[in-house]
């Protein structure tokens, strides 16, 4: 965190004669000021030198420039009043936030006095910033060491912030001074009961020493001495960057592009500022490293001391010479590798590896001066414009971009941007300024050929103008932002400047506008961060099934998948991860003792599954409590360079209100436009993100207004939340129903559904002792597992029907009618926040290419589905073309309709409602298309005698968003080793590898891929490497529960470098099984396994031993195939003492009904069943369902399963009655309890403890149900 134990006062006024300078971070700590008070804008041309070994312009010069000391600091101060909590010494403590404060009913006065005379001639006087009082004016009187007095009667007070204070500044220094009073509003009447100051500042300044040689700087000129030299470059960093801001990045320009390394060397900066008369100005610039100021080849700073980089760091005064002015920025790359007591590096001081600055020139309060022109050439007898590329004159990598102007992105600011807050960490960059040098400057642009971008326009001093109003950000101005309906290509141009003379200049520019980077993230519709990420496998199983993971996360349509890298701990070894640490010190660790790289196995697998990588990555330097905007760069840097990931998750930057993120994401976007950001900031702003989040703490929660001038999608992150799989943050999130549906949701408030895709959320050993990893961690993460399963299981209900289409690649569509008018530029905000009067109260539209779909749901944003559409009839208008189907895609079954104009009249009296979300998709005959067939898959099955299907398959841009292929050709590289027909089963011919080359069509493109098959003994599989292996055993992957005799099948299967199936016939396996002692763990080995020989594993059934005592097993297995070795996943499961009964018995019910058979069928809720499986009753009449065993048993405890709805019991019993029987007509009770409420896990039974030896159950609901049914899913009566 930001220290503010000292903050000095900043420059307001110019009333100086003498040259005067603030610079605000070199006693300050960390400035606070990416925004910056004042309209000047800042400078982004320059021309740039270095890097070199000295410090050339020092050696040219030979000047020094004298120190400022505040001599106040030195004084005593008292006063004629003051409250016991605000003595006089707070005004000279350098703190503005500490007052002196009096109580008086006439002008108190404060004095500081010295001990020995000081020669002064500039006092600033800082508010004290109450409103009780706010000072208008001083009496300044000094006391000379000869006893004479020098009054000023009147210092009008010219703020009322503390930390821009009022300048006076005497004409002349005063020499022998001991002592000055301030006499705080000496003419006011009536005189307030209370008033104060928060700081005095007294100063000598003086001229600034000339430099004994001058430097004149033009382009491919050398800066230099005998022994060193380097050549100007021109220099814009937005050529390269991205990122909106006014920041300079020179780290990026020579370290990124240029691979030169600037660490312990040199940068020089230059502008040329021209000034139409002569006058004072202050040159405002801020620098990493230690950096000096010179102007007109006058040394005016000494080296600075490294601090946070920031805007306006030091506001020099100059007199500026009419004309042309030179303005040079010496900046040394100060860089240490701090390190701590481990010899871990900790970069905790400010000798940085960034490396760059910010400019400007402006009048006392930072405005714009009229008439000032900087230009990277200056002084010329020919006019010229001299915007331009850049261009290498060093030696070494030259990647550099070849553009004249900023790339333009629709929807998007050109270049400039805003915060709509005046947070000093807020976003904040200067418009698009042309550059002209020569001729008689008083310079006017205009455009004389070609156009300018929709949205765009030139104004006559040659920027291209910002949108904002009275100088703030207006979301609803259009101007300055580039139309979203503006073509993406080349816009050629030429642009003719005019001096004062009338002479002219002209040049022709190309200004290329694509895309915003954000928009396949958006249109992607759903992402998801993974907290976490390694813990389990560190923990509990090495071999988790990462390829099942990234697999079930494609299932539910995801285009992105993030990996958290930091947070609390480190997942890969950062070279800041200090072993030693108590947050790394149970953490895996490689060879040379760093933590293991827990994310490439993720990384790699979500890159098999075609979906793009994101990293996540957290403030807190992995409970190391950096707050670094060094530890930042550096640790993001080599994310970048290990994993390659296309999206950047930073999260908690209000932990960093003092940190420069003009510096941390310019980092990022140092290595590519692509990489986009998203800032968790909780609806504030901090630097320049591309994706807006929010928490979405509650089922169906929402998420702020719109805040940013550029078009940033909003992503709400959830995670679901299941009874082993609680959170310290957040409450239950685990009816996949409902979290279907908030994606169904998001993207029809147009924005992307962050579904959570974290395996445990745990901290490992720093949360939970190896009992509770071992115990709990497996049931947790299977947990997750059902629940994302059952979703994949509603995306995709059947061979064919894929629902992902109505959601992924699709954009809100506007139906007219429903309480607003069209905007013409996308509705966002009316899209993202529906109300009861706005949006179609049925559900929500979006559409892709010629496909509108109709979401129709009833829950999310109070939509009522079916109740909404009167007859189930339902007329929407905003159909542009010819409408060629209407279908239920659900069900792919045909829906009746009607056009007329651009009405269509839908009839949806025969559609089956889904629970979830009916979708009707329209299509229509607009040719138009955005998306096409990108890319053919190919996975594979196996058939008998060897055989293998191959499944041929393709999609749009996103492996989610498939697409039926109109034809598919196989062809086979060596007929030898084997055939392939027309239905895509491989024959083998022969041991050996072949290439099968697969061709696919859809819509009049084609694709094709190669896959490789290996044929080994006569069986053919996937011959691509073997990378893991899936063990299941009764469909679960990682825990299960087996009754006391139990056989449950388990399957094995292998899965290829790219992701496809391999059988695994040919493999040689080697089974493994055992016992966990749960409590034997520790908290580097929190599962202890024993393994036995009493587990059987033979055509596809395990054999369990029988226990005395519920005991955890596990087993896994080693497969060998194509010489390549992997161990599958580990499934824990508890063995039971018990059996359950209730699955042979015969079963009755009041009702007669059949449904009794769903009693016992192991299914309660899931995506064929969503309304549940089981038995269900009138609810206003007592009924009961009774159980006649195969033969007395002595039972233990029955398991009853009731419906529910929104994470809460439905349709339950008012009361329970439970009794047994020997012969079915005598009977005991052995229970008589309420129904249950409230809320419920989804899925959990409800037990009852059960005694003796019985043949016969019955379960009886005496007073009916709280609904108008009464279900009961699923019944279990456990015997011992």
């Amino acid at each position: 965190m930001q220290d503010r134990r000292t903050k000095p006062i900043a420059i307001l006024s110019a009333s100086a004669l003498i040259t005067t300078a603030l610079a605000v971070g070199a006693s300050a700590g960390p400035a606070q000021a990416q925004q910056t008070g004042g309209n000047a804008p800042f400078i982004n041309s320059w021309l740039v030198s270095g890097p070199v070994d000295t410090a050339v312009a020092d050696e040219i010069y030979g000047c020094e420039a004298p120190e400022v000391v505040n001599l106040a600091a030195s004084a005593t101060a008292t006063a004629s009043t003051a409250l016991a909590a605000n003595p006089p010494a707070q005004l000279i403590d350098g703190d503005v936030r500490k007052q002196w404060v009096g109580e008086s009913t006439s002008a108190p006065t404060v004095t500081l006095s010295w001990d020995s005379p000081i020669s002064l001639n500039e006092v600033r006087l800082a508010q004290w910033g109450d409103g009780r009082h706010v000072n208008q004016s001083y009496r300044l009187a000094f006391t000379l060491e000869d006893g004479s007095t020098v009054d000023v009667p009147t210092v009008a007070s010219t703020s009322n912030a503390p930390t821009s204070p009022t300048i006076y500044t005497h004409a002349e220094t005063l020499q022998g001074v001991v002592s000055l009073t301030v006499t705080i509003d000496p003419d006011r009447s009536p005189y307030p009961g209370i008033t104060g100051l928060s700081e005095i500042e007294v100063y000598e300044r003086v001229q600034p020493s000339q430099g004994e040689e001058p430097i004149t700087p033009e382009l491919g000129g050398t800066l230099g001495t005998e022994a060193e030299s380097t050549e100007w470059e021109y220099f814009d960093d937005r050529l390269y960057n991205r990122n909106y801001d006014d920041y300079q990045d020179l780290y990026g320009y020579y370290s990124v592009k240029k691979g030169e390394d600037t660490r312990n060397k040199f940068v020089y900066a230059h502008t040329y500022v021209y000034s139409p008369e002569a006058r004072k100005a202050f040159v405002n610039v801020g620098a990493s490293g230690s950096y000096r100021l010179y102007v007109n080849d006058h040394c005016l700073t000494s080296p600075s001391t490294p601090v946070e980089v920031q805007k306006d760091l030091t506001k020099q005064e100059v007199d500026l010479q009419a004309g042309w002015n030179k303005v040079l920025l010496q900046i040394e790359h100060t860089y240490t590798e701090d390190v701590n007591g481990n010899g871990v590096p900790i970069a905790k001081d400010q000798n940085v590896a960034y490396l760059g600055f910010y400019g400007r020139i402006s009048d006392e309060r930072g405005n714009r001066i009229d008439g000032i022109v900087s230009s990277v050439a200056g002084p010329s007898d020919e006019l010229q414009i001299d915007t331009q590329s850049l261009e290498s004159r060093s030696p070494g990598e030259d990647t550099l971009p070849k553009a004249v102007l900023p790339t333009g992105y629709v929807d998007w600011p050109y270049v400039w941007n805003k915060s709509v807050t005046s947070n000093a960490y807020g976003v904040s960059a200067s418009p698009f300024q042309f550059n002209a040098s020569g001729g008689e400057p008083g310079y006017t642009w205009k455009l004389v050929d070609g156009e300018l971008p929709e949205g765009l326009e030139l104004n006559p001093d040659g920027t291209i103008p910002d949108g904002l109003v009275d100088g703030k950000a207006d979301l609803a101005n259009p101007k300055g932002v580039i139309s979203p309906n503006a073509r993406i290509g080349d816009y050629a141009f030429t642009l003719e400047v005019t001096d004062a003379a009338g002479t002219t200049a002209t040049k022709e520019f190309t200004l290329t506008v694509e895309d915003r980077p954000n928009r396949e993230f958006e249109e992607g519709r759903v992402s998801a961060l993974t907290h976490a990420t390694p813990i389990y496998n560190y923990f509990v199983d090495p071999n988790y099934s990462v390829d099942q993971w990234a697999q079930r996360a494609l299932g539910q349509g995801h285009s992105l998948v993030t990996l958290e890298a930091l947070q609390q701990n480190y997942h890969w070894p950062s070279k800041f991860a200090d072993p030693a640490h108590d947050r790394n010190q149970y953490m895996p660790k490689d060879a040379d003792g760093k933590v293991v790289d827990g994310l490439m196995p993720f990384a790699d697998a979500v890159r098999r599954y075609g979906m793009d990588l994101g990293i996540y990555y957290a403030t807190e330097g992995g409970g190391l409590q950096h707050y670094s905007t060094d530890v930042f760069v550096q640790n993001v840097e080599d994310l970048l360079d290990r994993y390659e990931p296309t999206y950047l998750y930073f999260d908690g930057p209000q932990a960093m209100r003092g940190a420069n993120y003009d510096v941390m994401y310019s980092a990022v976007r140092n290595h590519g436009a692509d990489i986009i950001i998203d800032s968790n900031a909780w609806g504030e702003e901090f630097g320049d993100p591309d994706i807006r989040t929010a928490e979405a703490s509650g089922i169906f929660s929402n998420a702020g207004a719109d805040h940013l001038v550029k078009r940033t999608p909003m992503e709400p992150w959830k995670m679901i939340r299941t009874a082993n799989q609680v959170s310290p943050y957040y409450g239950q999130r685990d009816d996949f129903r409902m979290v279907v549906q908030e994606t169904v949701m998001n993207a029809g408030r147009g924005y992307v559904d962050n579904n959570d895709q974290t395996v445990l959320d745990s901290r490992g050993p720093n949360w939970h002792s190896p009992t509770e990893m071992a115990t709990r961690y497996p049931k947790g993460v299977q947990e997750f597992i059902d629940v994302r399963d059952a979703m994949v299981d509603w995306w995709q209900p059947a061979p064919g029907v894929n629902l992902h289409e109505s959601v992924t690649g699709t954009m809100p569509f506007y139906l007219p009618g429903y309480g607003y008018e069209d905007d013409g530029i996308g509705n966002y905000d009316q899209f993202a926040h529906p109300n009861a009067s706005t949006g179609p109260q049925w559900g929500y539209a979006t559409s892709r290419d010629n496909s509108v779909y109709l979401h129709i749901v009833k829950g999310p944003d109070g939509k009522k589905g079916f109740e909404a559409i009167p007859d189930r009839q339902l007329t929407v208008g905003g159909i542009a073309h010819g409408v060629e189907s209407v279908t239920l895609l659900n069900a792919d079954q045909p829906i009746q309709f009607t056009q007329d104009g651009e009405s269509l009249a839908i009839d949806l009296s025969d559609v089956a409602a889904d629970p979830i979300d009916t979708i009707i998709k329209i299509e229509t005959d607009d040719a138009a298309r955005e998306y096409a067939l990108t890319d053919v898959t190919v996975d594979a099955e196996a058939r008998d005698d060897g055989r293998l299907q191959l499944i041929a398959g393709g999609y749009m841009t996103y492996p989610s968003l498939a697409t039926e292929l109109d034809k598919v050709k196989y062809h086979s590289s060596n007929k030898k080793v084997a055939t392939v027909g027309k239905d895509g089963v491989v024959v083998p011919r022969g041991d050996g590898s072949v290439t099968v080359t697969v061709t696919g069509k859809a819509a009049g493109v084609t694709k094709r891929t190669d896959v490789e098959i290996a044929v080994v003994n006569g069986v053919a599989f996937i011959g691509e490497d073997l990378t893991s292996a899936v063990l299941r055993i009764d469909d679960k992957e990682t825990f299960g529960t087996f009754d006391r005799g139990a056989s449950p099948a388990y399957t094995l299967d292998g899965r290829s470098a790219h992701g496809q199936s391999v059988r695994l016939d040919a493999a040689e396996i080697t089974w493994h099984a055992g016992t966990v002692d749960l409590d034997a763990g520790t908290k580097t080995a929190p599962v202890v396994i024993t393994e036995l020989d009493t587990f059987a594993f033979e055509d596809g059934e395990l054999s369990l031993p029988e226990v005395a005592e519920t005991t955890r097993g596990v087993a896994w297995a080693e497969v060998e195939l194509g010489g390549k070795t992997v161990t599958s996943n580990r499934v824990f499961f508890d063995l039971l003492p018990t059996r359950d009964l209730a699955g042979s018995a015969k079963v009755t019910a009041s009702d007669g009904s059949s449904s009794t058979a769903e009693l016992t069928d192991g299914i309660e809720i899931d995506a064929a069943h969503l309304g549940g499986s089981g038995w269900t009753a009138p609810g206003a009449a007592p009924s009961w369902v009774q159980f006649e065993l195969d033969e007395p048993a002595a039972l233990s405890s029955i398991g009853l399963t009731f419906n529910s709805a929104g994470q809460r019991y439905v349709n339950t019993p008012k009361s329970i009655v439970i009794q047994t029987s020997s012969d079915g007509e005598t009977w005991q009770d052995a229970a008589a309890v309420a129904g249950p409420t409230g809320g419920v896990y989804f899925g959990a039974p409800n037990a009852y403890p059960l005694t003796g030896t019985v043949q016969h159950v019955r379960v009886s609901f005496p007073e009916g149900s709280r609904g108008s049914t009464l279900d009961v899913l699923e019944v279990a009566i456990n015997a011992k």
